[in-house]
């Protein structure tokens, strides 16, 4: 990693983004700025369980290029943190694994100060979800976006990075 070209952000990507055919620019724009050493860009645990599950060595292999979050904290804080997520998530109530998951990849990156790159809801097919509540989990600490909104805000921070660096290199050395 090069100090100078940090950005100091840390993104966590969801199963549902690895893309094993490198069919989406979006991601592998995510991935080139992870190399270059601009942002971190890791999965949880249990999001890296999810994609490594299922026939596709080639995207069982993707999802093991990424650090994985996990979280072991089972402090009242932490268990009050997932209640609420899961609440937001699920009024009704989490009744699947995967719903768990939701909540354990939202718990995750609320922990770690993360923001989660998914394409989970926030549309008509899927109005609820991670994106069609990311408002009311953003009061929870839980930022998300779409790998297409990542991609446009780290575009911009780069931009402000750049000018900040052009900046200081003008300053007469002392």
């Amino acid at each position: 990693m090069h100090p100078e070209l940090f950005l100091g952000r840390a993104f966590v990507i969801d199963a549902n983004c690895i893309d094993s055919r490198r069919a989406s620019p979006d991601i592998e724009l995510l991935k080139l700025w992870r190399d270059e050493g601009r942002i971190f860009l890791n999965m949880t645990s249990v999001s890296q369980d999810e994609a490594s599950a299922g026939k596709s060595m080639a995207r069982r292999r993707e999802s093991f290029r990424f650090l994985a979050y996990r979280v072991e904290d089972d402090s009242a804080a932490v268990r009050s943190k997932r209640k609420a997520i899961e609440v937001v998530l699920f009024p009704s109530g989490v009744r699947s694994p995967n719903e768990q998951n939701d909540v354990e990849i939202c718990l995750a990156c609320a922990y770690y100060g993360a923001t989660l790159i998914t394409r989970d809801g926030g549309s008509k097919r899927q109005p609820g979800g991670i994106l069609g509540n990311r408002t009311r989990l953003s009061a929870l600490g839980v930022n998300a976006m779409t790998p297409a909104e990542a991609v446009t805000h780290i575009r911009a921070l780069i931009a402000k990075h750049e000018e900040y660096l052009a900046w200081r290199r003008a300053l007469p050395e002392i």
